[in-house]
Protein backbone atom coordinates (compact mmCIF):
# COMPACT_ATOMS: atom_id res chain seq x y z
CA UNK A 1 0.00 0.00 0.00
CA UNK A 2 1.24 3.43 -0.64
CA UNK A 3 0.44 6.98 1.05
CA UNK A 4 -1.33 9.32 -0.80
CA UNK A 5 -1.51 13.08 -0.76
CA UNK A 6 -4.72 14.92 -0.83
CA UNK A 7 -6.02 18.44 -0.51
CA UNK A 8 -8.24 17.43 2.64
CA UNK A 9 -6.68 17.84 6.03
CA UNK A 10 -6.63 14.22 8.17
CA UNK A 11 -7.77 14.60 11.54
CA UNK A 12 -5.91 12.89 14.24
CA UNK A 13 -6.61 9.16 14.98
CA UNK A 14 -9.55 8.79 17.67
CA UNK A 15 -8.34 6.31 19.68
CA UNK A 16 -4.15 7.62 20.30
CA UNK A 17 -4.31 10.99 18.93
CA UNK A 18 -1.50 10.03 16.39
CA UNK A 19 -1.07 11.31 12.45
CA UNK A 20 -3.31 9.41 10.20
CA UNK A 21 -2.05 8.45 6.60
CA UNK A 22 -4.01 7.70 3.59
CA UNK A 23 -3.64 4.22 2.09
CA UNK A 24 -4.56 3.11 -1.52
CA UNK A 25 -4.34 -1.08 -2.59
CA UNK A 26 -5.00 -2.45 -5.52
CA UNK A 27 -8.13 -4.81 -6.10
CA UNK A 28 -8.53 -7.31 -8.70
CA UNK A 29 -11.95 -6.79 -10.42
CA UNK A 30 -11.72 -10.00 -12.23
CA UNK A 31 -10.79 -13.70 -12.06
CA UNK A 32 -8.43 -13.54 -15.21
CA UNK A 33 -6.43 -10.72 -13.33
CA UNK A 34 -6.25 -8.34 -16.50
CA UNK A 35 -7.04 -5.22 -14.65
CA UNK A 36 -7.71 -3.63 -11.18
CA UNK A 37 -9.04 -0.65 -9.21
CA UNK A 38 -8.11 0.87 -6.62
CA UNK A 39 -9.32 1.16 -3.09
CA UNK A 40 -8.50 3.92 -0.51
CA UNK A 41 -8.70 3.89 3.29
CA UNK A 42 -7.03 6.09 5.97
CA UNK A 43 -4.98 4.61 9.17
CA UNK A 44 -3.15 5.75 11.96
CA UNK A 45 0.39 5.55 11.62
CA UNK A 46 0.73 5.18 15.56
CA UNK A 47 -1.62 2.76 16.70
CA UNK A 48 -2.43 1.20 13.14
CA UNK A 49 -6.67 1.76 13.83
CA UNK A 50 -7.82 1.85 10.58
CA UNK A 51 -10.93 2.86 8.85
CA UNK A 52 -13.83 0.38 8.92
CA UNK A 53 -13.61 0.25 5.25
CA UNK A 54 -11.62 0.78 1.72
CA UNK A 55 -13.52 3.70 -0.79
CA UNK A 56 -12.97 4.16 -4.14
CA UNK A 57 -11.91 7.61 -4.00
CA UNK A 58 -9.24 9.26 -1.76
CA UNK A 59 -11.62 11.92 -0.43
CA UNK A 60 -14.09 9.69 0.36
CA UNK A 61 -11.65 7.83 2.85
CA UNK A 62 -11.40 11.13 4.33
CA UNK A 63 -14.72 12.21 4.72
CA UNK A 64 -15.13 9.05 6.60
CA UNK A 65 -12.12 9.38 8.51
CA UNK A 66 -12.46 12.60 9.52
CA UNK A 67 -16.76 11.55 10.51
CA UNK A 68 -17.06 12.05 14.39
CA UNK A 69 -18.83 13.31 16.90
CA UNK A 70 -17.62 15.03 19.53
CA UNK A 71 -19.21 14.31 23.01
CA UNK A 72 -20.55 17.60 25.05
CA UNK A 73 -18.25 19.47 27.30
CA UNK A 74 -20.00 18.18 30.29
CA UNK A 75 -19.67 14.53 30.02
CA UNK A 76 -17.36 12.45 31.69
CA UNK A 77 -15.59 9.60 28.73
CA UNK A 78 -14.42 6.89 30.70
CA UNK A 79 -10.74 6.26 29.37
CA UNK A 80 -11.73 2.30 28.59
CA UNK A 81 -13.91 3.98 25.72
CA UNK A 82 -11.25 6.38 24.61
CA UNK A 83 -8.34 8.81 25.39
CA UNK A 84 -8.50 12.03 23.78
CA UNK A 85 -5.95 13.50 21.48
CA UNK A 86 -2.70 13.98 22.66
CA UNK A 87 -1.61 17.09 23.63
CA UNK A 88 -5.14 18.21 23.64
CA UNK A 89 -5.89 20.21 27.24
CA UNK A 90 -8.89 18.52 28.70
CA UNK A 91 -10.62 18.32 32.48
CA UNK A 92 -9.38 14.43 33.92
CA UNK A 93 -10.03 12.71 37.15
CA UNK A 94 -8.03 9.95 38.53
CA UNK A 95 -9.13 6.57 40.88
CA UNK A 96 -7.98 9.28 44.07
CA UNK A 97 -10.33 11.33 42.91
CA UNK A 98 -9.87 14.82 42.25
CA UNK A 99 -10.53 16.72 38.57
CA UNK A 100 -7.52 18.78 36.69
CA UNK A 101 -6.52 20.22 33.45
CA UNK A 102 -4.06 17.88 31.70
CA UNK A 103 -3.04 16.72 28.44
CA UNK A 104 -1.60 13.34 27.69
CA UNK A 105 1.31 12.88 26.19
CA UNK A 106 2.86 10.78 23.36
CA UNK A 107 4.36 8.52 26.38
CA UNK A 108 1.04 7.68 27.58
CA UNK A 109 1.64 10.16 30.70
CA UNK A 110 -0.57 13.30 31.77
CA UNK A 111 0.86 16.30 33.30
CA UNK A 112 -0.44 19.83 33.23
CA UNK A 113 2.07 23.60 34.16
CA UNK A 114 1.66 22.81 37.72
CA UNK A 115 3.62 19.22 38.02
CA UNK A 116 0.91 16.99 37.57
CA UNK A 117 2.52 13.94 36.54
CA UNK A 118 -0.25 10.86 36.00
CA UNK A 119 0.40 7.48 34.42
CA UNK A 120 -2.28 6.51 31.86
CA UNK A 121 -3.91 3.43 34.33
CA UNK A 122 -4.28 5.99 36.68
CA UNK A 123 -6.74 8.18 35.30
CA UNK A 124 -9.96 6.81 34.77
CA UNK A 125 -12.13 9.36 32.69
CA UNK A 126 -11.88 12.61 30.71
CA UNK A 127 -13.89 15.45 29.39
CA UNK A 128 -13.35 18.36 26.71
CA UNK A 129 -13.13 21.68 28.47
CA UNK A 130 -16.41 24.13 29.00
CA UNK A 131 -16.48 27.15 26.59
CA UNK A 132 -15.48 30.35 28.64
CA UNK A 133 -18.48 32.56 29.73
CA UNK A 134 -19.93 34.80 27.83
CA UNK A 135 -22.49 36.78 29.95
CA UNK A 136 -25.47 37.04 30.24
CA UNK A 137 -27.59 37.87 27.20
Amino acid sequence: MTELISRQKLKPCPFCGGKASTTKRERWKDESCTYSRPDYGVSCQECYAKGYQYYSTVEEAIEAWNKRTEPPADQWIPCSKGKPQTMLNVLITCDEGGVWEAYRGRNGIWTNDDWLYLKDEQVIAWQHKPEPYKGVE
